[in-house]
Parts: structure tokens; C-alpha cells; sequence
């Protein structure tokens, strides 16, 4: 019997490709079948497991029904659909699916003072091992906020020059409550940068920080020829294990071996009782299928 669509993403792509001959063919995508191989024909009876196998395999006209699971995958379709003859991806009727640019992250462990020393708060914060650098970070579905300081703001910088800042009011040795800075506070940061005049934000790493004259270095220029205005342009430092004091933020520290990321849990329980993901797959929006709507 055939089921009944739920929803239809239509792909119309700007190279059209002529439609086959033959008539229109629907495919099954079922993770969680035993029988699911990416090697089979991708009928009702011996589904492939991943979508992007019937990406693969589809042209205009065709149809995939993908049972409902969790399909933690970049979908490029390999040809395209046209005006009249669609390619369709559509969920199983009854059935919820999620196709995710997320992987699930696991294997958290506790923070030390002596394992995480420029934490804050090391009691609070875990950390995992990966092999990969996540985007983004997402805590039962909720996207968390990567540290910065200041949280929700910008500071204002008094000057610098192409590759360097300066601020006296935030960059000092016991100029921030809780933070005694040093030449290496601030050493791997990310510094976002916000050109006023322009209207365009910069993302830098600092490689170097003089504490004694207030100044950031930078890996690159800020952009082409520009020189930090002061009193005009303004800054905030972000992705730095200093940086992570309230629950709901993280660090990704792609300078250690293995990588690590940290999590201060919003939750404020141990993190390997919940969902957490990180991004994976920029070119893919996270989409949910569900059954029913328009």
C-alpha cells in the first residue's frame, strides 16, 4: 500500500537536467530497518539507511519516503527536479523525521582545577574528547552561547593599529572582577571585531597580549588597511576557557590532543544525562519533517 505524503520538499536546482524516459520511481529510506543497506535497491522491503544514498540515485520525477529517525547527514542531491516533474523527499506518513547537520556528543568528564586551571569555575564545567571542531552547541535542542566577554555587549576600543587593539578600561591586570590578567590571559581568544563606520564585523585569533600596555595582537589585519579607531570601534573576546563563568556557555579548544570542548550545562547536571549536539555540516539547515503540515 502506498503511503500517504506528509510533506514534499521540492529541489529545483539552477542546472536542469532533461527529464528520463522512464517512469517515475519511489525509493525508501529506514534507518533503523535491519534490513536497510546503502548497497540495496532502496525499495519498501530493503530500504537504504541514508538519504543521501537516494540523493544519490533520484532524478526528476522520483520520490524517497524516509521513515522516521534522526538522520545526522549533509543531503546533495545529484540531479535536479523540474517545474513540472519535482524531486520529492517525504516523510513516512505518521512519522516525524529530522535531518541534522548535528552530531550527538558523549563521553563527557568532570573539570579539575588542576585538568581546566584557567576556568573559573572548574566544578561546574565538563569537557569530551573529539576529533572534529563543532560550530555550534545545542543542549536538549536549545543552541548554547559560545563564552564571551563581555556577555551581552561590545567594549569600546581606545585605539591600535591594524593587527592591534588597545583598552585600558577591560585590558589591565585586575581591571575585571575575578580575573587577574597576564601576558598569556587572553593568548588563543577569538577577538570579534565591529568596524563602526563600516558596519562589518571581523573575527580574529590573539596571539599575543602585553598587559602592562593594554594590547591585543592579532594573527591577521583586521581587514585590507583598516586601523582601529578609538572611541569609535568596538570588541568583544569570545572561545577562551577565562571566558567561561555562567551555565549555558561553551569553549571549543582546538589547540590541545585530542580536541576538546567545554560545557558549562544550563541544565547544571551532569551532561551525559541529556542531548547534547554539535554542528557539523554548515551547508545543511537543520529540517524537521512532520507529518501533516503543509
Amino acid at each position: 500500500m502506498r503511503p500517504v505524503p506528509a510533506l514534499a520538499v521540492c529541489l529545483g536546482l539552477s542546472v536542469l537536467l532533461a527529464p528520463r524516459l522512464a517512469a517515475a520511481t519511489e525509493y525508501f529510506v529506514a534507518q533503523h530497518s535491519p534490513a536497510c543497506s546503502d548497497a540495496g535497491p532502496g525499495t519498501e522491503a530493503e530500504p537504504w539507511c541514508t538519504v543521501q544514498t537516494a540523493a544519490n540515485a533520484m532524478v526528476a520525477g522520483d520520490t524517497v519516503w524516509v521513515a522516521e529517525g534522526v538522520y545526522r547527514e549533509s543531503v546533495t542531491p545529484a540531479s535536479s527536479g523540474l517545474p513540472d516533474s519535482p524531486i520529492r523527499y517525504a516523510a513516512m506518513a505518521g512519522q516525524k523525521v529530522v535531518l541534522s547537520g548535528a552530531d550527538e556528543i558523549t563521553g563527557w568528564k568532570p573539570c579539575t582545577a588542576a585538568e581546566c586551571p584557567e576556568v573559573p569555575t572548574p566544578a561546574s564545567v565538563y569537557y569530551a574528547e573529539l576529533d572534529w571542531t563543532p560550530n555550534q552547541l545545542f543542549e536538549q535542542g536549545e543552541r548554547l552561547e559560545q563564552a564571551r566577554m563581555p556577555d551581552d555587549d561590545y567594549w569600546l576600543a581606545e585605539g591600535g593599529g591594524t593587527t592591534t587593539l588597545v583598552d585600558s578600561q577591560h585590558l589591565c591586570a585586575d581591571c575585571l572582577p575575578g580575573l587577574t590578567q597576564t601576558d598569556q590571559t587572553w593568548v588563543g581568544a577569538t577577538l570579534v571585531f565591529w568596524k563602526h563606520d563600516m558596519g562589518i564585523h571581523s573575527f580574529r585569533t590573539v596571539v599575543g597580549f602585553d598587559v602592562a600596555q593594554h594590547t591585543l595582537t592579532l594573527d591577521d589585519v583586521i581587514y585590507s588597511d583598516w586601523v582601529v579607531a578609538g572611541g569609535e570601534d568596538t570588541y568583544y573576546l569570545q572561545n577562551h576557557l577565562a571566558l567561561l563563568d555562567q551555565p549555558g556557555e561553551w569553549v571549543s579548544a582546538d589547540s590541545l590532543t585530542p580536541k576538546r570542548v567545554f560545557l558549562w550545562p544550563k541544565a547544571g547536571v551532569d551532561p551525559n544525562t541529556l542531548l547534547v549536539e554539535g554542528s557539523r555540516r554548515e551547508s545543511l539547515r537543520h529540517r524537521v519533517w512532520h507529518p501533516g503540515l503543509p
